[in-house]
């Protein structure tokens, strides 16, 4: 019987002892009556005693389980708060360390700027300051000046006044005008005073507002490198638009020209006036408009007397006109010229020097005076000359101000500029579509013209001919050849009819009435043969038959051929020599006499010749009329089209298409011309293109009737793209086709469908209810959805060559974005398995691929908020990025197409719907990465916007990585990109990497991570190095770097660089939180599936919703799974990864050569390394990968031997090693890593397909650094005791979890397990080493899980009994239903715990076992003996002792209890280890768990749970030896029973045998004691100070006394004897 089905065990009672005496019986039987009497009595007396204590213990017990209840009730809170609360905490911190980071960052940047703007700010005051000292001094100068200017005027003034009886009107007028110049000065004197004022309080307003000004000069320097784009694109137009308009302009400054002229000669006056007003405005210098009258009426009264003396006595009243400045204007003029007109300078100057004498009197004073006057004219100037320096000075202050608002002014005026060029545009759009339907209404013009010149002359030849010939019948087709073109067989008919009663009227206006009257024979004859031969030319020139008749009229037949109409004849023919047929004699007078026509027998002869004339240069240029119908048929073939309308039936069947469009307006315009050549096709073609139903106008070319849709079809085309396409394929055919004389037609009329095309696509408003762009991308989409697209792209580039050539109407952009508009709206709404699909990625392959579209592509997909990640999803790229087989809206299964009813369908169909998406993500993903790559290859710019917009995008979605994104999806959605998008993106650029993904590639060597380290850069410079990504240096790297070593980075990084750090960014971005989602998943349907089996069990009505959610989850789980497990791109990560781990690992060796250097230990030191500089998402990307391999692709990882050994380099070099990797955390997810690759030997579910190991067990087996290897993974299950963090107790049984297989692993492989054996060989040396030995370390560390996990799991247990022992008696029944949901939880939360630590004691007890079979000396040394003694003990206790019915639970499996397996791994240990004396004497030293009953109860389960005999003999032989040494030790503790004190260990209160002292506490302990604290913390117990073993110091004196103590009761003991 199982232990699991007889867990509690009756151990017997005690046996009777056997009685040889019957007296003694006897004896002894009445003792037992009477005690059994006294017993009666005293339970007689006892029980009602008993019975109240029961009642008192009945509600002790009651109130205790109640308050029992209370408290563990409150515990389970608390502790579901503490958890909730722990994991908040740590995800609160985490983003708060983080965002501490990124706000330090902000704050230095921050204080470097503020510092700067104070340099700044104190510069400015600096310059301020003189700038006003200096103002100060020049005013302090001005008014030095003014005050000797003053003195100097004063003393001129007493001088006058002393001289005033000699003074004269003109020294009175010249002492005004010097004290109005002294006013003036003394004005500007003012004035600059106040503007000193001005300028100081200025000066204290820009210290106010500078700090704004710094700011606004900030926002406003972010606005100009917005709006600069914006303006550059903005000059553009404008230029164009100014080359445009060059002409207007000319024009229109011609005319400005004249009219200006005309305004200057009849307004010249009062524009001289108004300018010099103007000037006096602006001049700004104080000088106002009396001011200047005065002073032009002083010029004047100066300039007079010269003019008097040349003219005479003439005299001017200057008084009267004084207030009249324009007159003083007008007179000064008038006064100029007379002086221009009468002398020279030199006259002028003398003539005005003895004026001024003459006038004055006093030759020396009026001298005097002048000298004066020009001293102070040289004053006034110095002083101007000062004033404007400091109002330059002045307007520097301003210059700040000033600038910015000319920077707004300047996009004002640009945008204005802007405005009024596409307004120009527009006015010269509208002149030009107006000059062309002028153009085309004067040629409809001239030809209707010439239409009627023809009518007229074919009137005259029929008059001729009826006239001739009145004995014959007239018929209606006379002169066919020469007459106009019928519409129907009606119309000519009665076009003939009108003709001859035409004829008949106009008989006597007639120029050929003589000939065709009196022909004679001869003559008629010659005529007539010459016109059948010239038929018969032209019939072979058409290789045609021709039917003539000996009888035949002039130039009369059905038909000249067949091939060609007759109305094609006649209106061909007509035409021909229009100005011949107009230059005949014009029409002679119908009174003319009958019998005068009749006897000039010679004028009749030389008229008949010169009609034989006619016909026979008509007859000459047949070649050229051959030609001219060729081309006709040739461009009704092409187009489609027609402007003949006349019976099919006479019309020939060769080269004739069966339908064509009949241009009924453009035919009856032309009113007469039936074909179509090169000088009308274009407009043809334009009218055709205008036409809204072509299909209504359809008429039959040939006498075939029958329905004929794909002629129809053609020729009835709607749409204008595709109508032009089809007539470019008809043009390419007939180039192929048509004789070499008609090759340069059908080339032009190829042309003319390129140049058609270009003008619809830049003129797409002329046609209505056609979106032309559309039809373009239908066209691209049709072509590359058949077989050979190459004509099309043909057409198209041929186009896009035409509009880029003339980009005056629309630009290229404006032609193409509206084509990737629609392109966008399309294909997001397209599905992954649509074949749709792949013919727009076709499309959107060529725009790649076309360096003109490419440019236009990457300029179109850049957001207009480069911050926003989820901008980047809604551009183009963006839209087909997102194309996956997840769901499009999160959670919204509805409308989802993959893996319905999953429940539902088998394996086997599963399996088939995701390979079929496999399939066609591995065709979507090819096309994505040939498109990135198309545009990284088109040019330099296409290359750089692209990876711009790749690394600002991936900035923009940095958030997907913070643990807040997943917790908060509403905003996650709505800030950041989607996972398809990311899955997509990283896909792509995994293929761009492809290339150098191979981990011996000299190319990975040229990867440089000091990429990672640089900070904000300009645009310019991160064009000009290739640095496209942002943020990085803010990504926490593998080492910190160094303080001594500098950043060395590169002038620029190549592509592999970045395409690299792209490619794991994108990973960490994408693929990192879809694994995340998948494990959560895979768990969540775990639960449910478990949920919805009780539900069924128990008949819960919630089962229909629990299944519900189920299949929602599923569908869910399994579209994750099937765009994550794509093979192709499985492998590609592969590549990347193992290349990573190999690059790694050269830059951990510090190999900066060309060549790889092969791995080899110990490592060399770290100097210079670059490790410093590459982020920590390098290494968690891989491990990440390869665990996600294990959990849901693990046949990937048997395919790539080579990458399996790449992989293990690294985690050998990094997994132990602190100095090449800081993080524990990620060195302890390493061992994941390990443990995934490795090769695993579970046992599977029966049917299920074992899985293929071979190539990994290969790898292990042979791999070189296999004891670095077992040690590195040792250091890491050490180290990760201590991280720092503040759940690291909670953290590391997670990260140990995977280290046990490992280990377990490796000590089945002798390399591995001879490694591990060495470590602990060096450890059993080395016990008492400064720093203990890492087996010893390993050890200990290992025995404090097993203890901690085993005896938490055993509480588990017992909590999960006593709650399902409560549930089974119907105790739940009662409670209310929050109380019994909290009671499931805390079952079910109970059973998760203990699962857990059930899991990890296994593992740990397993480890210690197959350790203890070959490594034993270290386990039995004191320093762990006694530890591992009583571990086992106290577990075998509750295993097997009268404790483990406490953990008898329902169903051992359902939380991995497996005491079967756990008490044979402690017997093992025990086992293993019972060799060695010291071992067994150890084990009863546990005074806590050690009984002999307990090894007794140990071996009746070994035989209960089957063990092999040879087992359980050994444990009871070992049990025996272990009983002897307790009675031997229970002896000498009655001994040493009465030691002292002093020989008792502090810490374990035994006797002490090897006594040491503490250095800093000065407490003596045993050694064994000591060690064994040191292993788990290395710290004195008394007082925490540091401590190692080589610091304590023998106690020799106090070890003597204790062993002269033991030898004295040694001695006591042996005199006493046995019996003592």
């Amino acid at each position: 019987m199982d232990l699991e089905e007889d867990f509690y065990f009756d151990y017997g009672a005690e046996e009777i002892t056997d009685y040889q005496d019957p007296n003694e019986l006897l004896a002894a039987l009445k003792q037992k009556e009477e005690e059994v009497i006294l017993a009666a009595q005293l339970g007689n007396a006892l029980l009602l005693e008993n019975r109240q204590l029961k009642d008192q213990s009945d509600k002790l017990h009651e109130q205790y389980a109640d308050k029992l209840e209370e408290l563990e009730q409150d515990k389970h809170d608390l502790r579901l708060k503490l958890e909730g609360c722990q994991s908040q905490w740590e995800s609160q911190v985490g983003d708060l360390e983080r965002d501490v980071r990124e706000l330090s960052a902000q704050v230095e940047q921050l204080t470097q700027a503020l510092s700067e703007a104070e340099r700044d700010k104190s510069r400015a005051e600096l310059e301020h300051s003189e700038h006003t000292q200096r103002l100060r001094e020049q005013l302090n100068t001005a008014m030095e000046v003014e005050r000797v200017m003053s003195s100097e005027l004063q003393a001129l003034k007493q001088e006058l006044q002393q001289k005033g009886s000699n003074n004269r009107p003109q020294d009175e007028e010249l002492i005004s005008a010097m004290r109005e110049q002294a006013l003036r000065l003394t004005q500007k004197e003012q004035m600059l005073e106040e503007r000193l004022q001005s300028v100081c309080q200025e000066n204290t307003e820009l210290r106010a507002s500078l700090a704004s000004l710094h700011t606004r000069l900030a926002l406003h320097d972010q606005l100009n490198q917005q709006h600069s784009q914006q303006l550059a694109e903005a000059w553009q137009e404008v230029e164009a638009a100014r080359s445009r308009s060059q002409q207007l302009q000319a024009q229109v400054e011609d005319l400005q020209e004249e009219v200006s002229l005309q305004e200057a000669r009849s307004h010249g006056d009062a524009s001289l006036l108004s300018e010099l007003e103007t000037s006096l405005e602006t001049a700004q210098l104080g000088v106002g408009k009396e001011e200047m009258k005065q002073e032009m009426g002083s010029i004047l009264q100066l300039l007079l007397p010269l003019t008097q003396e040349l003219n005479g006595s003439e005299s001017s009243g200057v008084a009267d006109q004084q207030d009249d400045l324009q007159a003083i204007l007008h007179q000064l003029k008038g006064v100029a010229q007379t002086l221009a007109q009468t002398s020279s300078p030199q006259e002028l100057k003398q003539a005005f020097v003895d004026g001024t004498g003459d006038q004055c009197g006093n030759p020396s004073a009026a001298q005097e005076l002048r000298d004066q006057n020009v001293q102070l004219e040289q004053e006034n100037a110095e002083l101007r000359h000062k004033l404007q320096s400091i109002q330059e000075q002045a307007e520097v202050v301003q210059q700040a101000i000033r600038d910015r608002d000319e920077a707004i002014a300047k996009k004002n005026l640009m945008e204005a500029e802007l405005l009024k060029s596409k307004n120009d545009m527009m006015c010269l759009n509208n002149q030009l579509l107006e000059a062309i339907q002028r153009k085309l209404e004067l040629s409809q013009e001239l030809e209707a013209w010439q239409d009627d010149i023809q009518i007229i002359i074919n009137q005259q030849l029929m008059t001729q001919q009826q006239s001739e010939l009145p004995q014959k019948k007239s018929t209606s087709n006379g002169m066919s050849f020469f007459s106009r073109p019928s519409r129907t067989a009606s119309t000519w008919t009665r076009q003939s009819s009108t003709w001859s009663s035409n004829s008949n009227q106009d008989n006597s206006q007639s120029p050929w009435r003589d000939w065709l009257r009196r022909g004679k024979g001869a003559q008629y004859a010659n005529i007539n043969a010459k016109v059948q031969t010239g038929v018969a030319e032209m019939a072979t020139d058409f290789k045609q038959p021709v039917h003539t008749s000996e009888t035949l009229p002039p130039v009369k037949q059905a038909g000249i051929l067949d091939g060609v109409s007759l109305a094609d004849a006649k209106q061909f023919a007509s035409g021909q020599k229009p100005q011949q047929l107009s230059a005949e004699p014009p029409l002679e007078d119908s009174g003319e006499s009958q019998s005068e026509s009749e006897n000039s027998v010679s004028d009749s002869v030389d008229d008949n010749d010169d009609s034989v004339a006619e016909i026979s240069r008509s007859f000459r240029s047949r070649q050229e009329l051959c030609e001219q119908l060729n081309v006709n048929h040739m461009i009704q073939r092409i187009f489609l089209i027609t402007l003949d309308n006349s019976d099919p039936s006479l019309r020939g069947g060769n080269g004739i298409p069966p339908r064509c469009v009949y241009l009924e307006e453009m035919a009856a315009d032309l009113d007469g011309q039936d074909w179509l050549d090169m000088d009308n096709i274009e407009q043809a073609l334009f009218n055709r293109l205008l036409l809204l139903e072509p299909g209504n106008q359809l008429i039959y070319m040939t006498s075939c009737s029958a329905v004929n849709l794909s002629a129809d079809r053609d020729a009835g085309e709607k749409s204008a793209i595709p109508y032009l396409f089809a007539c470019y394929q008809r043009a390419k055919e007939e180039v192929t086709k048509v004789p070499e004389k008609l090759l340069s037609f059908a080339v032009r009329c190829k042309n003319l469908t390129v140049s058609n095309t270009r003008t619809v696509l830049l003129t797409s408003e002329i046609y209505v209810n056609q979106n032309v762009y559309e039809q373009l991308l239908d066209l691209l989409l049709e072509a590359f959805s058949g077989a050979q697209p190459e004509e099309v792209v043909e057409f198209v580039e041929e186009v896009i060559a035409g509009i880029l050539a003339d980009q005056e109407v629309r630009t290229f952009d404006e032609v193409i974005v509206p084509v990737f508009d629609i392109f966008q709206g399309r294909i997001k709404d397209l599905d992954l398995c649509q074949p749709l699909l792949y013919s727009y990625l076709d499309v959107l392959l060529y725009f790649s691929h076309h360096k003109d579209i490419a440019k236009v592509l990457v300029e179109h997909i850049q957001p207009k908020d480069p911050a926003n990640g989820l901008q980047y999803q809604k551009s183009l790229l963006g839209a087909v990025l997102s194309i996956s087989c997840l769901l499009k809206t999160p959670g919204v299964v509805e409308g989802h197409g993959y893996f319905l009813n999953p429940s539902r369908s088998s394996a086997q169909e599963t399996k088939v719907q995701e390979a079929n998406i496999h399939q066609f993500m591995g065709q979507f993903q090819d096309k994505l990465h040939q498109i990135l790559k198309n545009l990284l290859q088109r040019s330099g710019e296409t290359r750089h916007l692209l990876l711009s917009w790749l690394g600002n995008c991936l900035q923009a979605n940095a958030g997907r990585a913070k643990i807040w994104a997943n917790q908060m999806p509403e905003i996650f959605f709505q800030m950041y990109a989607s996972d398809a998008f990311f899955l997509n993106l990283g896909a792509a650029l995994l293929k761009l990497c492809q290339p150098f993904c191979r981990p011996r590639s000299p190319k990975l060597l040229t990867f440089n991570p000091t990429y990672c380290a640089l900070k904000e850069l300009s645009e310019e410079e991160r064009r000009n190095r290739n640095v496209h990504t942002t943020g990085l240096d803010k990504e926490t790297c593998l080492i910190p770097v160094p303080p001594q070593q500098p950043v060395e980075s590169a002038q620029s990084y190549s592509l592999l660089t970045e395409n690299l750090i792209l490619t794991q960014l994108a990973l960490h971005l994408g693929f990192h939180r879809l694994h995340e989602q998948m494990v959560k998943m895979n768990q969540s349907l775990h639960r449910l599936q478990v949920t919805c089996q009780e539900a069924q069990r128990t008949g819960n009505p919630m089962t229909e919703q629990l299944l519900e959610q189920f299949e929602r989850l599923m569908i869910i789980y399994l579209s994750t799974k099937a765009a994550t497990t794509q093979p192709a791109m499985l492998q590609c990560c592969l590549n990347l990864q193992a290349s990573t781990g190999a690059l790694l690992v050269q830059l951990s060796m510090g190999n900066q050569g060309p060549e790889h250097v092969a791995l080899s230990f110990p490592l060399p030191s770290l100097q210079n390394t670059m490790l410093c500089y590459v982020p920590e998402f390098f290494a968690e990307n891989l491990g990440d990968f390869f665990i996600f391999l294990r959990r849901f692709a693990d046949d990937v990882l048997e395919t790539s031997a080579e990458s399996l050994e790449q992989i293990l380099n690294f985690i050998t070099v990094f997994m132990g090693n602190v100095e090449r990797m800081k993080n524990p955390h990620l060195r302890a997810k390493l061992a994941e890593v390990l443990e995934a690759v490795m090769p695993h030997m579970e046992p599977v579910a029966p049917g299920a397909v074992q899985p293929i190991v071979f190539q990994r067990e290969r790898v292990f087996c042979t791999y070189r650094h296999a004891p670095q290897l077992a040690e590195a993974l040792i250091t890491v299950f050490v180290d990760i005791e201590f991280t720092g963090d503040p759940h690291q107790f909670e953290q590391k049984f997670n990260y140990r979890r995977p280290m046990y297989p490992i280990l377990k692993y490796m000590w089945g492989k002798e390399s591995y397990r001879e490694s591990i054996k060495h470590l602990a060989h060096y450890a059993s040396e080395n016990l008492e080493a400064m720093n203990p030995p890492l087996f010893l370390r390993f050890l200990n560390l290992l025995m404090n899980d097993a203890i901690f996990l085993l005896d938490e799991a055993i509480q588990y247990l017992s909590k999960i009994k006593v709650l399902q022992l409560e549930r089974d008696r119907g105790e739940w029944e009662g409670l209310a239903p929050d109380a019994r949901r909290e009671k499931e939880s805390s079952l079910q939360m109970f059973g998760q715990l203990g699962c857990f630590h059930n899991i990890m004691s296994n593992e740990t007890i397993g480890t210690l076992a197959f350790l203890t079979s070959e490594i034993k000396g270290i386990f039995v040394h004191p320093f762990l003996a006694e530890r591992i003694i009583s571990m086992l003990n106290y577990f075998l206790q509750h295993l097997v002792g009268p404790k483990m019915g406490a953990l008898k639970v329902k169903d051992f499996s359902e939380f991995d209890f497996k005491p079967q397996q756990l008490v044979s791994d402690i017997c093992t240990i025990y086992l293993n280890l019972g060799d060695e004396e010291n071992f067994c004497a150890t084990v009863p030293k546990d005074g806590r768990s050690y009984s002999p009953t307990l090894f007794s109860q140990t071996v009746r389960v070994l035989k209960k749970i089957n063990k092999p005999g040879d087992m359980i003999v050994a444990f009871g032989l070992l049990a025996d030896k272990i009983k002897s040494h307790a009675d031997r030790q229970q002896q000498e503790e009655e001994t040493y029973s009465d030691a002292p004190d002093e020989f008792l260990d502090p810490i374990m209160s035994t006797l002490m045998l090897d006594p040491v002292l503490l250095p800093s506490s000065n407490v003596t302990v045993d050694r064994s004691t000591i060690a064994r604290h040191l292993l788990s913390d290395q710290t004195d117990p008394f007082n925490r100070s540091p401590l190692t073993m080589d610091q304590i110091r023998p106690n020799e004196e106090l070890k003597q006394k204790i062993l002269q103590w033991l030898d004295k009761h040694k001695q006591e003991r042996l005199q006493l004897g046995p019996s003592g």
